[in-house]
């Protein structure tokens, strides 16, 4: 799915494609919690859709964070990329560690005996699906509030990055 993302990233901008990638992810989680047990072409199209949301999603980020880094070097005279792209890398890896620990720790304190000879319980089941289906519409709709009005734009980040390139022209040695 990357050039299609590629492509709606030159004519919506970063921050509306993946805004795109975010309200389709949803639409095919918000189809979770009615699917039958054993409707796997159904899930198999899920799975298809927000796989290819999840590409524009870890992809376009760094890409606007790119834009954010040289936003930050042209306000503050300092080239901090670095060190924010550190933080962003640890941010990540902190929501990826805390994500899978809650997940776990909510299923682990709420698990119900099986019922009928399913291997698991009605509760542990309707647990599974909140977690992989309701949590992240939540949290992809919080995100997309945020990054919809985006105000850096691609008309706004070249004029900063005209702005940086006069800088280094007047500041290298002649």
């Amino acid at each position: 799915g990357m050039p299609f993302w590629l492509y709606l990233c030159r004519a919506l901008g970063k921050h509306r494609a993946w805004g795109v990638a975010m309200i389709l992810a949803c639409g095919a989680f918000a189809f979770v919690p009615f699917l039958a047990p054993q409707c796997f072409v159904l899930f198999g199209f899920i799975c298809f859709v927000t796989g290819a949301s999840l590409g524009a999603e870890l992809a376009i980020p760094p890409a606007i964070q790119t834009d954010v880094a040289d936003w930050d070097n042209f306000l503050n005279k300092a080239d901090r990329s670095s060190f924010l792209f550190s933080l962003w890398s640890m941010a990540t890896k902190l929501s990826l560690g805390l994500g899978v620990g809650i997940a776990y720790l909510v299923l682990g304190t709420a698990e119900t005996p099986p019922v009928d000879g399913d291997d698991i319980g009605s509760m542990n089941l309707t647990l599974l699906v909140v977690i992989y289906s309701v949590v992240p519409i939540v949290l992809k709709l919080s995100a997309l509030g945020m990054m919809w009005g985006f105000p850096l734009n691609a008309v706004r980040h070249r004029a900063i990055r005209n702005r940086l390139e006069r800088r280094e022209d007047i500041n290298s040695p002649v």
